[in-house]
């Protein structure tokens, strides 16, 4: 560096003395030993080290002359090759296909629980093109009626939300969910040793809140709730058989009659059901054997098929048609026709159904609906006899016969976050969350179950 130059520089007024050679090579010892430090970052080691006191600016001047520049550090190359784009027609390349996982959700099917229901799916596309299959379908609906979320929150565990939705709204049609769960309820029955069709039944009612989402919606005077008010129709052992989904304004007489004559009314079979051609399929023929009966044949029996499935017959549907059947059974009765639950003769519901809806099931249906009064719903006045005194009333909290059946039902479907209010917008899709949840906590029962001995009823 020029020594006259130099000295100008570092010698205006209010700098400190110019800076030597020795002082010049530490400065170079610096930046090669901080190559990225800044120029101020380079002055505070140099003061440190000489002793001598100078600005960042004297030091920046001065690596310039020695021709020293700061200059941006280019990026590291790609360690590979980006991958080649994808022949596929529906242009999906390795990065887009869900790759396989180990994940598994508390709401998941076991490989018990899906061989239960796996015949009566038969007929969809085992796998799509980005990866899903049917299995990973009903797993994503499980997961989204057990934690509440919404179609776009699905895990990316699972298929695409657009996929889990389609194939959800499409078996609303076809009547998928609403079949599973009868075919689910008569293998419960039959593992408990009861018949397949309940001759019993109770009937109650659950008002809930709706969202902003729209449609029909009411207000419930008596439970003081604004939204939609669930009707749902159960067996002796609780099991799901009926649900209708109203405004909370309509009365509980009026939707019960609704419930009943849409569970006792003909029975229509899915989307593309059996034909009038198939063979009826005798109750008897699908009664627990005596081994099943004393308990020594398990439900499921791995890796062939569970025996009281293997008693239920299966529709296969037909290959190569996308709008294919189900496949859930169906017999010739229901073809023709013949009323769901044609063993139910007896029905019991509480006091808000007592009115004209005894005579409508009676006269319509011939079945009896019995009116289950609590101990504050009897009259506190009675008749006695001469010389009589009047039966006190009962106090404290009482269980009421038959009807705690169906508010232990409304409890177990209320551990399914979905169902904590009426989300949806059209009411046949808020019945079927319903028919999902109970075909759920069926399906955990049946694969952990042991079938009991044989009881009435």
């Amino acid at each position: 560096m020029d020594s006259t130059s130099d000295t100008t520089l570092l010698r205006q007024p209010g700098r400190p003395a110019r800076l030597t050679d020795a002082d010049r090579t530490i400065l170079v010892e610096l930046v090669r030993e901080h190559p990225a430090a800044g120029a101020d970052n380079l002055t505070k080691a140099f003061v440190r080290r000489t002793g001598k006191s100078c600005s960042d600016t004297t030091i920046r001047a001065v690596l310039v002359k020695m021709g020293w520049r700061r200059m941006t550090r280019p990026e590291n190359p790609l360690s590979e090759p980006p991958a080649p784009a994808s022949k596929d027609p529906v242009r999906y390349t390795e990065h887009h296909r869900l790759e396989p996982t180990t994940v598994s959700y508390p709401s998941d099917l076991t490989d018990e629980e899906w061989t239960l229901i796996e015949p009566h799916l038969r007929g969809r596309n085992s796998k799509s093109p980005c990866g899903g299959t049917t299995r990973a379908t009903v797993n994503a609906v499980l997961y989204m009626a057990r934690t509440g979320c919404q179609w776009r929150f699905i895990p990316h565990d699972f298929p695409k939300w657009q996929t889990v939705a389609k194939t959800y709204y499409r078996w609303i049609i076809r009547g998928v969910w609403e079949k599973l769960n009868e075919t689910l309820r008569r293998l419960v029955r039959i593992s408990a040793g009861k018949d397949p069709e309940p001759t019993a039944a109770i009937l109650d009612s659950q008002s809930v809140k709706t969202t902003e989402k729209g449609g029909v919606c009411g207000y419930d005077a008596g439970k003081k709730i604004k939204g939609r008010k669930r009707h749902i129709l159960v067996d002796t052992m609780g099991m799901l058989l009926k649900v209708r989904v109203h405004s909370a304004d309509v009365q509980d007489r009026e939707g019960g009659k609704d419930l009943v004559d849409a569970a006792l009314g003909p029975a229509a079979g899915p989307v593309g059901s059996a034909s009038a051609g198939t063979p009826e399929i005798p109750l008897e023929n699908i009664a627990p054997t005596p081994q099943e009966r004393v308990g020594s044949t398990p439900l499921f029996v791995p890796p062939e098929k569970p025996p009281l499935l293997a008693q239920i017959p299966i529709i296969p549907a037909s290959n190569g048609n996308s709008e294919s059947r189900t496949g859930l059974q169906t017999t010739a009765a229901e073809s023709e026709g013949a009323r769901h639950l044609p063993k139910l003769a007896q029905i019991w519901a509480d006091g808000a159904y007592a009115g004209d809806i005894e005579d409508h099931t009676l006269k319509k249906h011939g079945v009896i609906l019995e009116i289950v009064r609590r101990s504050d719903d009897v009259q506190t006045k009675m008749w006695v006899g001469p010389g009589e005194t009047p039966t006190p009333q009962s106090q404290g909290f009482k269980v009421i016969r038959w009807r705690w059946i169906v508010e232990r039902t409304f409890g177990w479907l209320g551990r399914k976050r979905r169902l904590s209010k009426d989300y949806e917008q059209r009411t046949d899709v808020s019945e079927t969350w319903m028919y999902v949840g109970m075909s759920h906590l069926m399906l955990r029962h049946l694969s952990t179950a042991a079938p009991s001995g044989a009881s009435a009823g």
